[in-house]
């Protein structure tokens, strides 16, 4: 479930909540996709895609200040994650 606190937002999903910032930052400014517009997508297609990637390793490329910024990727699981 997820609670709307103006420009952030949590996140509920079994017992884990997970604040999330800046929705309306633009992440691909040329097609206006928010960063709460590519939360909103993700959720909608979780229940198809994430039986794909259960148990594949996560990297996370990190755009701080949006796509045309620095990079940085992120290889460690955060220590909330889970595997199995």
């Amino acid at each position: 479930m997820t609670r709307q606190l103006g420009k952030s937002a949590e996140l509920t999903i079994r017992g884990i909540t997970v604040r999330l910032s800046r929705l309306d930052k633009q992440l691909f400014s040329d097609a206006e996709i928010s960063k709460g517009d590519l939360i909103s997508y993700y959720q909608s297609i979780a229940h198809k895609i994430l039986p794909f990637l259960r148990d594949r390793p996560l990297v996370m490329g990190r755009y701080p200040d949006g796509i045309n910024g620095e990079a940085f990727l992120q290889k460690n699981a955060p220590g909330h994650s889970r595997s199995g």
